[in-house]
């Protein structure tokens, strides 16, 4: 075979500085948006966006030549950017420098893109540490 073909299933999750709130209904549509165009700017299929107050989930599929730390970067320092521009917010707007990154089976993706989704109703019940516990299978 002359050709690499490569197609991998990913989630990766992240939280506001110090995890504090500052995902708020008044700018999460926006954030969100301009996620959503500098991951398609990134040439990666986004099957789901989704969070709450102090952390994000993202659910993609890459392909060949596509570095996961710097979609993250270039998502983070975008989306950042963007709302301390735009945003009428009196908090500054910054993300933590790590992440959680996860393989996904192609058959449950479409299990997972619920689970994002609904992170709001999910977070009812688990706050992060729990769910990264769960997630991480400790």
């Amino acid at each position: 075979m002359s050709n690499v073909y490569i197609s991998l299933f990913y989630q990766i999750v992240w939280s506001t500085k110090k995890r504090y709130p500052l995902i708020t209904k008044s700018i999460e549509e926006d954030l969100y948006t301009n996620m959503k165009l500098t991951i398609k700017n990134q040439k990666v299929h986004l099957f789901a966006i989704g969070g709450t107050y102090d952390h994000i989930h993202i659910l993609i599929k890459m392909y060949q030549k596509q570095s996961i730390p710097e979609l993250v970067k270039k998502v983070k320092s975008n989306s950042s950017r963007f709302i301390n521009a735009t945003s009428n917010s009196l908090n500054y707007f910054a993300w933590q420098e790590g992440y959680s990154v996860f393989s996904v089976s192609k058959s449950v993706v479409p299990k997972i893109k619920w689970y994002i989704e609904n992170q709001k109703e999910h977070h009812e019940v688990h706050n992060l540490d729990e769910e990264l516990k769960i997630l991480y299978d400790l």
